[in-house]
């Protein structure tokens, strides 16, 4: 077996890590209440724009770094769908 990852499987690691990440934490603010799941949202949005368009960009390896906007759309499915399940 070799001890490499395929690049396929490393993008989808990674977006499966983007969006449960984003999911997990925006779903565990808003367990405080509905001022904190907006809080904690935003709060998301906006790290996740810095990470992706301003720290990746200059500081990623380019050898792995994907795609800046799929890696964006992750982060902002996770957040939608914490918050979509807030509201169940």
């Amino acid at each position: 077996m070799a001890d490499t990852i395929s690049p396929t499987d490393y993008e989808a690691a990674a977006q499966f890590a983007h969006f449960f990440t984003a999911a997990f934490l925006v779903s565990q603010v808003g367990r405080l209440g509905l001022k904190w799941l907006a809080i904690g949202a935003a709060s998301m949005l906006a790290f996740a724009v810095m990470k992706e368009f301003w720290y990746d960009v200059k500081h990623e390896n380019p050898l792995v770094r994907g795609s800046s906007l799929l890696d964006f759309v992750m982060y902002a499915a996770g957040i939608v769908t914490a918050v979509g399940l807030w509201f169940l």
